[in-house]
């Protein structure tokens, strides 16, 4: 009640008494449902003109949502300008938009969480709704702040199964008919962009009735998506101009622009359905693994039919069941990371959206689905065998052979100097890593972080890689706390060199087409660095202990 009485004495500048008082009545008495309340203080504002007063409403709204209250202690610096932007946010979305979502955070129970009020907030907002998606898995929020964000993977519920079906029957009109698709009576599920909504048909190939499910683009996306496109621009523009050193090394405007890129990616439904007929047909020899494949004659520009393949999410998957939840894991990265990877095609599709909305699993035949293609990326064979080499120089703490990768893995040509700053960091970086652990993902991820602030820019799908890494971290880390990322992908690469060299354990080997995208030249490298591997670490062991002696 303290919330809406602030906001009631805020609102008394603007209105007139009986404005006023009609207003007090509907949020105060709380008489009738949330909607019929909403629709009575819409009725009531209709008229009213707000653009005068956007600034105003842009501080009440940060009021009303201290979203900086959410930001871990870790990231302290950065709550001033989470209220900033939510600041902004408020000031500059159109009115018809902004209306109602300050009459949702009025009319909402007063002791309703914070982070609940956020998510309710994103509601009909995929910009902000991507960009929550990208952080629920870090592990340094509030659990409570995860638990919510996570629900952004195929929670939410902003759209309805009317609006949905109204779509489907405009765009697919006599097709339906032809097909004889009978649509289920709910929806299936919702994502940020798209809405899931199953159905049966009958496959003339095989006379038979098959299961199936639509993934339509909700309408209001394409209505809202160049306002929220401007939003993002002005905003990182809005924030670059406050001069906080957190932003110092963090260039909003790339940020932000991914993350339109994105969307603009998932609102191309003629790619995502040629993206999802490849990746059937690529992985149909694959062990365990399961894509649904494109139903051609019930597509559409902003409809994709897809086969139904029946599964539960893969993070609420053998719940009890330790050791199906470790194998869970290790299928979810040899499917994401491994089989890229290591694939003998000159280019490879990969899948570069994995959080765990889009992992299903087939907990009876032991599956793992992957769903949603539309945003992929493709690695040659080049980018590859750097990757690789990569972490191969930081698992064997080879300077030399990491700044020599780096510079080659980055997109912009590199002057001497930068070239000096990365030998720099990357020995120091080496000299900081723990001597009596062997170097993980997360050290490697850690490191071309460093590099991203150094100024180093690496390809598109390189970052995209990148982000499959980062978002894996956390979903695995729900999955099962003893999976070692590393580990599993050098189990994958052993037990196949193994089939290749020795004829055996073929029926557990994964990939059919596995191969290490390595040069003779490369391997001659790693041997002569793995000879030299006890000196580097008695090096480092050394210089740790020289900086333990010495004075502060």
């Amino acid at each position: 009640m303290l919330n809406n009485i602030r906001i009631l004495s805020e609102l008394r500048k603007l209105f007139n008494e009986k404005q006023l008082a009609d207003i007090s009545a509907v949020v105060l008495r709380g008489e009738g449902s949330i909607g019929e309340r909403k629709l009575a203080l819409q009725k009531i504002l209709k008229d009213f003109d707000w653009e005068p007063y956007r600034v105003q409403l842009g501080r009440l709204l940060a009021e009303q949502l201290p979203a900086e209250e959410l930001v871990p202690e870790t990231y302290a610096d950065w709550k001033p300008i989470v209220h900033e932007a939510v600041t902004y946010i408020g000031g500059h979305l159109s009115i018809k938009r902004l209306l109602p979502k300050l009459l949702d955070q009025m009319l909402i129970p007063e002791d309703t969480p914070l982070e609940k009020r956020m998510v309710q907030f994103v509601a009909q907002m995929p910009s902000l709704q991507k960009l929550g998606q990208v952080i629920a898995r870090n592990r340094n929020l509030q659990p409570g702040l995860r638990a919510e964000l996570t629900q952004l993977e195929n929670d939410i519920h902003d759209v309805s199964y009317s609006e949905i079906r109204d779509q489907i029957e405009q765009r697919l009109s006599s097709r339906l008919a032809t097909g004889q698709v009978k649509l289920d009576d709910a929806l299936y599920a919702e994502a940020s962009v798209c809405a899931l909504l199953r159905f049966s048909w009958l496959n003339p190939e095989t006379e038979q009735r098959e299961q199936g499910v639509f993934k339509v683009v909700k309408p209001h996306i394409y209505e809202h998506f160049d306002e929220e496109m401007q939003l993002l621009q002005g905003l990182a523009a809005h924030l670059d101009q406050q001069q906080a050193h957190v932003l110092d090394d963090v260039s909003l405007k790339e940020t932000f622009g991914e993350i339109a890129g994105l969307l603009k990616q998932e609102l191309d439904t003629r790619s995502e359905q040629t993206h999802l007929r490849e990746a059937h047909a690529r992985h149909a020899d694959i062990t365990g693994l399961r894509i649904p494949d494109v139903i051609v004659p019930l597509c559409s520009d902003s409809i994709t039919a897809m086969t139904y393949e029946p599964g539960i999410k893969a993070t609420l998957a053998y719940r009890d069941d330790d050791k199906q939840r470790e194998q869970l894991a290790r299928q979810i990265v040899e499917a994401l990371v491994a089989i890229p990877l290591f694939s003998a095609d000159k280019e490879v599709l990969f899948h570069a959206d994995p959080h765990a909305g889009n992992l299903y699993v087939d907990q009876q035949a032991r599956h793992l689905i992957l769903y949603d293609w539309a945003l992929t990326g493709r690695l040659g064979i080049e980018e590859r065998r750097r990757i690789i080499l990569l972490f191969l120089g930081l698992y064997l703490r080879d300077e030399g052979m990491l700044v020599h990768t780096l510079v080659g893995l980055a997109q912009n040509k590199l002057s001497q100097r930068r070239q000096t700053e990365i030998k720099s960091h990357v020995q120091n970086f080496i000299y900081g890593l723990n001597v009596y652990q062997l170097p993980t993902m997360n050290d490697l991820l850690t490191l071309t972080d460093d590099m991203l602030l150094l100024g180093v820019r690496f390809s598109p799908a390189m970052m995209l890689f990148r982000k499959v890494f980062l978002t894996l971290d956390g979903v695995l880390h729900d999955i099962s706390d003893n999976t070692a990322m590393e580990k599993i992908l050098g189990d994958h690469v052993l037990r196949h060199c193994r089939q290749e060299l020795y004829g055996i354990n073929g029926a557990r080997c994964l990939q059919p087409d596995f191969k290490l995208p390595l040069s003779g030249s490369d391997t001659l490298s790693l041997a002569m660095s793995a000879q030299w591997y006890f000196y580097r670490t008695g090096m480092q062991a050394g210089n740790q202990m020289l900086r333990w002696f010495q004075p502060d």
